[in-house]
């Protein structure tokens, strides 16, 4: 469907256990060295991907994205696709969620989705248009449901947040950015434009996800003074942490400028305080896939850890880059101790990667892999070690796809952790 960023191989993707300062990651971002992660092909994946959602469960990561068929026409839909390691994603080849058809708000397209899962039911708040090009009339937000996070079905009274009034800071678009729930409240951020183009960004509540109330003070985040954010605000994503509200926005200093990244912070989601040195995630350079713009950032926090998917704009093509907190490539979502008994890294890697493993103690020390039923599959080492830390070269595997064990085991000491296997087709 697309050209491989890499050739067809197999694919050891390793969940990589590191330590990480909380304090620094939101504002210090490193780029994935293999970016982009995921790009455009052909059909309704045509131009890229324009705006990606990634919520975690367990060891899976879910994505949602948009994908374009055009930059400015086209009717834009949305995909679904799977990830163990936030750089290899396993994609549905048909869009979960189209346009809607006949005279609906989302007749023409529907894009930028953000879903929360109760536990049985999952909310998916998207944006809609229903003209061509899309930015010519409005672009409001809609509601569907599912039970798989596959099949949608749409809210009859849709659309449930609509562009504001004539005059108004949101005259032309009020497309959601992020929901949270919270104390029993569903709280939204979403984007606002008026007649002349300039973006900021709302805030609005709900106590059923359906019915909204637009906060009276809106805008929550605009452009104001000089600097590279003075025009356009846009693309919220906001989590909540520590008991404070964390977001990453879009800004850019005058109409058809380039879109960087950046931060900032609030006790209550209403009163919010830019970081000064914004931005802090800028356009790649010359030739870069994100040359033009890094928009629409995507953040997760996990087990001290910051991740974020963005887009980025060249070309008019649309491509999907992976950063974190770190130099390393892919998702590493566990806590690391002083000395990690078991480490495997880089994540992905070729064929070959690096065992690191530490043993308090002398003794014959054994690594080796498993299979699901607990079938050993695979000894790396098994011989004699003094007390210390040590590497070893995994190798060439020969290992077919699936999940196995990777095991470290010495007197009466055993750690494990995971690992995979995959055939991949890498995106580009």
């Amino acid at each position: 469907m697309r050209k491989h960023l890499f050739s067809i191989a197999e694919v050891v993707a390793f969940i990589f256990i590191f330590w990480a300062s909380p304090s620094e990651a939101q504002v210090n971002w490193t780029k994935s060295p293999i970016n982009p992660v995921l790009g455009p092909g052909t059909g309704w994946l045509s131009y890229g991907f324009p705006f990606v959602f990634v919520m975690k469960g367990n060891d899976t990561l879910r994505m949602w994205f948009s994908a374009a068929e055009g930059t400015t026409t086209g009717h834009d839909r949305i995909g679904y696709a799977t990830s163990t390691d936030g750089i290899n994603f396993n994609m549905n080849a048909s869009p979960v969620f189209e346009p809607s058809g006949g005279s609906a708000f989302d007749s023409e397209g529907v894009f930028g989705a953000n879903v929360l899962y109760d536990g049985t039911v999952y909310r998916m708040w998207y944006n809609g248009y229903s003209t061509q090009p899309y930015y010519a009339g409005a672009l409001e937000t809609g509601l569907a449901t599912s039970g798989d996070g596959i099949n949608w079905t749409r809210h009859t009274g849709n659309p449930v947040l609509a562009k504001g009034p004539t005059g108004s800071w949101d005259e032309q678009w009020a497309y959601v950015n992020t929901v949270l729930f919270i104390d029993s409240t569903y709280r939204m951020w979403y984007t606002g434009s008026d007649q002349n183009g300039k973006c900021s960004v709302g805030y609005a509540t709900s106590n059923d996800g359906i019915a909204w109330s637009k906060y009276s003070g809106n805008p929550v985040l605009a452009g104001k003074g000089g600097g590279w954010d003075v025009l356009n605000n846009q693309n919220a994503r906001v989590i909540y942490h520590d008991g404070k509200y964390e977001m990453w926005y879009n800004g850019n200093p005058a109409q058809n400028a380039d879109y960087d990244i950046g931060y900032a912070t609030s006790s209550d989601g209403i009163n919010w305080v830019k970081y000064t040195s914004n931005p802090v995630m800028v356009t790649g350079g010359t030739g870069a896939f994100d040359e033009d713009w890094c928009w629409a950032p995507a953040v997760i926090y996990d087990e001290s850890n910051y991740y974020m998917w963005y887009t980025g704009f060249s070309n008019n093509l649309y491509h999907v880059g992976f950063a974190s907190d770190s130099t390393h490539t892919g998702l590493h979502p566990a806590k690391t101790h002083e000395r990690e008994p078991l480490l495997v890294y880089p994540n992905p890697v070729s064929t070959t990667s690096t065992i690191k493993y530490y043993v308090d103690a002398p003794g014959r020390v054994k690594v080796s892999v498993y299979d699901q039923v607990g079938r050993e599959v695979l000894t790396l080492l098994d011989e004699y070690r003094q007390a210390g830390s040590y590497t070893l070269s995994l190798g060439t595997t020969g290992l077919r796809n699936g999940s196995y064990t990777c095991v470290l085991q010495y007197q009466d000491k055993t750690y494990r952790t995971n690992i995979a296997v995959t055939k991949l087709l890498v995106l580009h």
